[in-house]
């Protein structure tokens, strides 16, 4: 009897003391709607792009949901127009989607960065006119700290694609960065980390890279990214409306000696 119960407290030690290890769950959003994930890089050659991750984020998007052109076809092509067509400084993802979409810029305030060529953008108002509809019908939004990570679940699940922007307090300045989210972990209790690619990567070979998120003090900070948290989730449905939107001949000639014009002079610029 002595045997059967030390044998039994011998079990029930050993059950207590063996940690169990929660299974984590990966989703990526382009697994269950289709495509594959890009990776809109800057370049260390380019003094155009210093400071315009959240338009490589941008075109991260518009490419992988269907929003190209016949004109700018991919995520790289979609960021070269963002460069010659706005200043190199801060923005937001919503900024660069809106000016896509319709044609608009961001109020005077709004943002570092803006249009100062004319010509470019507004590549799909004539299909959201004819549907009667505007840039909000597409685009989502989350800025409350604490459902940063259940919006960007939310967002991938519903097939929208999804950009984060993350930040850092520096003495008594914030620093921010644009990140473009493919995927989540999930350990069936806890979101565990995201799958991102950064324009950062500055022209090296593209890549998804994986960081662990933690849940402190009110916000969700990316592990192992210097003290960065995320402050904003912005997501931007995908084009189930029609195709490519093309562009007539004309305007190719014209978008291609403007090209060409932009480039000498920044040339001259630099």
């Amino acid at each position: 009897m002595k045997k059967h119960a030390i044998l039994f407290l011998i079990l029930v030690v050993l059950f207590i003391a063996v940690p169990s290890f929660a299974s984590v769950t990966n989703y990526f959003g382009y697994t269950t709607y289709g495509g594959t994930w890009s990776d809109a890089d800057k370049t260390y050659s380019n003094s155009d792009d210093d400071y315009m991750c959240w338009a490589a984020a941008a075109s991260n998007i518009l490419s992988w949901a269907g929003w190209s052109t016949s004109l700018y076809s991919s995520a790289d092509s979609i960021f070269a127009a963002f460069q010659e067509y706005w200043t190199d400084q801060g923005g937001l993802m919503s900024y660069g989607w809106d000016w896509w979409f319709t044609g608009a810029t961001p109020s005077y305030g709004t943002s570092a960065s803006y249009v100062y060529v004319s010509g470019g953008g507004g590549y799909y108002k004539s299909l959201f006119e004819s549907l009667s509809l505007n840039f909000a019908d597409y685009y989502h939004e989350e800025t409350n700290a604490g459902s940063m990570m259940s919006a960007i679940a939310t967002y991938l699940t519903s097939g929208y694609g999804t950009t984060i922007g993350i930040y850092k307090a520096i003495g008594n300045s914030i620093t921010g960065h644009a990140l473009t989210v493919w995927g989540y972990a999930y350990d069936g209790n806890e979101y565990t980390g995201i799958w991102v690619t950064d324009s950062d990567d500055y022209g090296s070979s593209d890549s998804l890279t994986y960081y662990d998120v933690e849940y402190k003090n009110g916000k969700w900070y990316l592990e192992g990214y210097n003290g960065y948290y995320i402050g904003v989730v912005e997501a931007l449905d995908r084009n189930t409306s029609s195709s490519a939107v093309p562009i007539p001949a004309a305007i190719w000639l014209f978008s291609s000696g403007l090209l060409g014009l932009i480039g000498f002079r920044k040339k001259i610029a630099h």
